[in-house]
């Protein structure tokens, strides 16, 4: 996934530094995933202020939204460019 998706390179990338709403967008994809919770968690541990009750909480948030390729490029650019995007879900 990381080789395939610029959006999930940039928040394993930017993980310190990666602003809320990119961040919710990131729970909301890792959720698809069978480990996503443990993924999501991972990647937190990097960002200065990291609370692992607050992490957990958010994820299970995210799992309330379905998310497309077409709604992360509306806060990420770098999504118009990609081969791979799709329209309705995030399926990679």
């Amino acid at each position: 996934m990381y080789d395939k998706c610029a959006f999930i390179k940039h928040c394993v990338d930017n993980a310190k530094t990666l602003s809320e709403p990119l961040w919710h967008l990131f729970a909301c994809v890792l959720n698809s995933f069978s480990n996503g919770e443990d993924l999501f968690d991972y990647y937190s541990q990097n960002y200065p202020g990291y609370n692992p009750l607050a992490t957990k909480k958010k994820f299970k948030n995210a799992s309330k939204y379905n998310v497309s390729c077409k709604t992360i490029s509306n806060y990420f650019a770098d999504c118009a460019k990609c081969k791979y995007k799709k329209g309705e879900k995030y399926d990679r």
